[in-house]
């Protein structure tokens, strides 16, 4: 090992600072890297609520006029949107009208049939829940009133796998 520390004085300091700058690079790419991936997952989380709260207005009019297959084709095609992962239409009590999902960004959507309900929040106030590489929007759907929720979970997965 001792042939590959250089001997004489200039080789080592070009040694030094090329060792510096290699680590200055690294430390900045790092930090990059970083504060990109906070910067795509804030423009992430705002879209994703703006859509949440267009999903929500749209669904107004199935509500009231309890159009159901009209809200089903809807949700249909909210769900083809990237790292969607579910969609969830409720009354204000909890039961669930409507919900397609898909595994992946790749995967075929599926229709869940059958009575379910949900938890829905309390208040009339969008809600943002992020649970490891998933995050999970809740907006109500209004009419003077609360007359339901959306819910609609996306993957994180892509913006996670860049920290």
């Amino acid at each position: 090992m001792r042939w590959l520390y250089p001997r004489k004085l200039y080789h080592q300091i070009v040694v030094l600072i090329s060792v510096v700058i290699v680590a200055v690079f690294f430390t900045f790419g790092s930090l990059t890297a970083r504060r990109q991936a906070k910067l795509v997952q804030s423009i992430v989380t705002e879209s994703s609520m703006r859509m949440a709260q267009a999903l929500a207005e749209s669904c107004t009019r199935y509500l009231l006029i309890s159009d159901y297959s009209g809200l089903d084709e809807l949700v249909k095609k909210f769900i083809t949107m990237s790292d969607t992962l579910q969609i969830r239409v409720c009354r204000d009590e909890g039961e669930v009208l409507s919900e397609v999902s898909k595994e992946s960004a790749t995967s075929p959507s599926v229709r869940s049939l059958g009575k379910m309900t949900a938890q829905v929040p309390d208040g009339a106030t969008q809600q943002i829940a992020v649970n490891g590489d998933r995050m999970i929007i809740w907006q109500p759907v209004v009419s003077i009133n609360v007359i339901g929720w959306v819910s609609i979970t996306y993957s994180l997965k892509n913006i996670n796998d860049m920290y």
